[in-house]
């Protein structure tokens, strides 16, 4: 754990430098209870800029992670608000804690891993994996707040670019996000 915490922290005071994020928690182990409740995303890398597109047009987006009772599955609602309209538009998934996979699954997709970004877990990441016809990746940044701080945002390039991730866009927020 001390180790953990320190190489951590080598990496947030060397922003400078290179530096591989080596922390990667398998969802096997992850306590759904810890990863429960209101999230926001706050920005998305890719390796190209077509897997953007969808975040572009994005004002804000914000979703609720909730353990099923005697499970081993989150159940997400969420909602995005669309830049043009500005209007509202609800989701829902559920995906399985596969544990012995170590992976989050659900239809279509699944989320390999969840990184801490904090050790006070007020932001994370998840890394989303699309299989079948076309395999793509994509990195999102999730918040308990809709604010995105700078340094957040500095550490979040870091760590997709470590991923090979380079293109990255941050959601615009521009109004409040919606009600879920």
């Amino acid at each position: 754990m001390f180790q953990q915490l320190w190489k951590t922290f080598l990496c947030l005071v060397l922003l400078l430098r290179q530096c591989e994020f080596q922390t990667l928690l398998p969802t096997g182990i992850l306590s759904t209870a810890e990863y429960s409740g209101k999230w926001f995303i706050l920005g998305v890398a890719a390796d190209t800029t077509s897997l953007l597109v969808s975040y572009n047009e994005l004002d804000s987006a914000v979703f609720m992670f909730t353990p099923m009772e005697g499970k081993q599955m989150l159940q997400m609602k969420g909602a995005l608000r669309l830049t043009q309209s500005m209007q509202c538009m609800p989701l829902q998934w559920i995906y399985q804690v596969n544990k012995e996979t170590q992976k989050l699954e659900g239809e279509f997709l699944r989320t390999s891993y969840i990184i801490a970004v904090d050790p006070n877990s007020s932001y994370m990441l998840l890394q989303r994996k699309k299989y079948g016809l076309v395999t793509f990746a994509r990195l999102i940044l999730y918040g308990r707040s809709p604010k995105l701080t700078e340094s957040h945002y500095e550490r979040f390039q870091q760590v997709a670019t470590s991923m090979r991730l380079d293109k990255v866009v941050a959601l615009r927020q521009a109004q409040a996000p919606c009600e879920i």
